[in-house]
C-alpha cells in the first residue's frame, strides 16, 4: 500500500499453529519458524498483520501488538465447514495474502484469494518445490500455484534460478532471517569445554541421510556425536532402524525431539553441525536454506554439509565445509574438532555473517517489508 495509509497483510499459516498459540504436538519445521520471524518483523515495522490459522483452541500465546489472529476451524470441523470458513475469511480480509510452501491446500487458498481479487505472495520453502517432479499431480499443483500467485519469493538465488528454468517463473529473493537475541540466550561454551564434537539436527526420515551419521560414528570412534530429532509418523520404521543402529554406537547420544526454541542449547555444546540430506533424482534436496545453519553460525558453530552448499556459503564463504565425499567429511570433522585455529576462523566468520540476517537489523526489516510488497 502507499505510505500514508496503514499497511496491512494477511498471513495464512495452518501448520504453524503451534508457533502462534497452543504448543501443539504437531511438528513445526523451519518454514513455520521463518513465518513467525516475518510476522514479528512486520509487527515491529507497524504493519497490521492478520494471521489466519486453525486448530488453535485458545487464541494466541505470543500476542504481539499489530497482530490479530483468526482461528478458522477446530480439529474436528467437517471438511465443508472448513472450506466455507476458509472462503469467507479470504474474502473478508482486506490485505494481500502471504503463504509459504506449495501444497494442494495452498493452491486452493491461492485460487480462492485470486477470485476474491486479492494479491497472493507465495514464499518457497524447499528446493524440491522449485523443480518439475515426476508425478503429474504434484507437478500440476506446483505449476498452477506459481502461475496464479501474484508474486513468488524464493529463499536463495539457486531457488530463483530453478523456478526460472523449470517453470519460467520470475521470483524475488528474500534471505532467511533469525533472531540472534533469542537464539543466543545461553552462556557461550568454550571450545575445550564442549561436550560434543558433532551435532545433527532434523526429522529422522530417509531423505535426511542418517546412514551417513552411522558411518561417520564408526569411522571416528573417538568423536562424540549428538543426534537431535525423531521420526515423523510416515517414516517411523526408518527412524526405528536408525535409532537402533545409533544406540549400538557408544559415541552417539540421541535426545529425540527438542522444542525448536531450545535447540540452541545443544548446538552451543557442540563443535560442528553436520547436514547429511540426500539429493533426489533431479539433483536437489528437500532443504531450502536450513534454519539450523543460521542458528549454528549465530552460536559460532561451523557447518559441514555433504550435499548442500546454500549460496556457496560453505565453499566460498568459509563458514564451514562443503564435502561431496564422506572421506572429505571425515577429514573436515577431524580438522574442526582438533585444530582450534581452523575452527576459530570459521567460528568468527559465522558470527559475523549472521549479523546481516538478524531481525533486529533495520536493513533486514526493510528487505522483508519490500519483498512482501509493503
Amino acid at each position: 500500500g502507499s505510505s500514508n495509509k496503514v499497511k496491512s497483510i494477511s498471513v495464512f499459516s495452518i501448520s504453524g499453529s503451534s508457533y502462534f498459540g497452543d504448543k501443539l504436538e504437531g511438528h513445526s519445521g523451519g518454514s513455520e519458524r521463518q513465518m513467525k520471524y516475518i510476522v514479528d518483523v512486520l509487527a515491529r515495522e507497524k504493519v497490521q498483520v492478520t494471521v489466519l490459522t486453525a486448530n488453535n483452541s485458545r487464541g494466541s500465546a505470543n500476542l504481539l501488538e499489530n497482530v490479530s489472529y483468526v482461528n478458522m476451524w477446530q480439529r474436528d470441523s467437517r471438511i465443508l465447514s472448513k472450506v466455507l470458513s476458509l472462503t469467507f475469511n479470504l474474502f473478508r480480509v482486506k490485505a494481500s495474502i502471504y503463504l509459504r510452501g506449495i501444497s494442494a491446500v495452498h493452491l486452493l487458498v491461492i485460487i480462492i484469494s485470486r477470485i476474491a481479487m486479492k494479491q497472493v505472495i507465495l514464499g518457497m520453502t524447499s528446493d524440491v518445490q522449485c523443480v518439475r517432479g515426476k508425478v503429474l499431480k504434484t507437478n500440476l499443483v506446483r505449476k498452477f500455484s506459481l502461475l496464479f500467485s501474484t508474486r513468488v519469493v524464493a529463499q536463495t538465488n539457486f531457488q530463483a534460478s530453478l523456478l526460472k528454468h523449470h517453470f519460467k517463473r520470475e521470483s524475488l529473493v528474500l534471505n532467511n532471517v533469525l533472531d540472534i537475541q533469542e537464539i543466543s540466550r545461553d552462556e557461550d561454551v568454550k571450545y575445550c569445554d564442549k561436550s560434543y564434537d558433532v551435532i545433527w539436527i532434523g526429522y529422522m526420515e530417509p531423505r535426511k541421510g542418517l546412514d551417513y551419521i552411522v558411518e561417520l560414528a564408526d569411522r571416528l570412534p573417538d568423536k562424540k556425536f549428538l543426534v537431535v530429532g525423531d521420526g515423523r509418523r510416515d517414516h517411523l520404521e526408518y527412524a526405528d532402524r536408525i535409532i537402533e543402529l545409533l544406540e549400538k554406537r557408544n559415541n552417539v547420544d540421541i535426545v529425540g525431539r527438542v522444542d525448536p526454541w531450545s535447540v540452541g542449547r545443544f548446538i552451543g555444546r557442540s563443535k560442528v553441525l553436520i547436514n547429511t540430506s540426500l539429493t533426489d533424482e533431479s539433483g536437489v534436496t528437500k532443504e531450502g536454506f536450513p534454519n539450523a545453519f543460521l542458528e549454528s553460525w549465530c552460536l559460532g558453530v561451523p557447518v559441514i554439509a555433504l550435499n548442500i552448499d546454500p549460496e556457496l556459503l560453505l565453499s566460498c564463504g568459509r563458514l564451514g565445509r562443503y564435502c561431496q565425499r564422506i572421506d572429505d567429511a571425515v577429514l573436515a570433522i577431524k580438522q574442526y574438532t582438533e585444530n582450534y585455529a581452523i575452527w576459530q576462523e570459521a567460528s568468527l566468520n559465522s558470527r559475523k555473517f549472521v549479523i546481516g540476517r538478524d531481525v533486529a537489523s533495520k536493513t533486514v526489516r526493510s528487505e522483508v517489508a519490500k519483498a512482501l510488497g509493503l
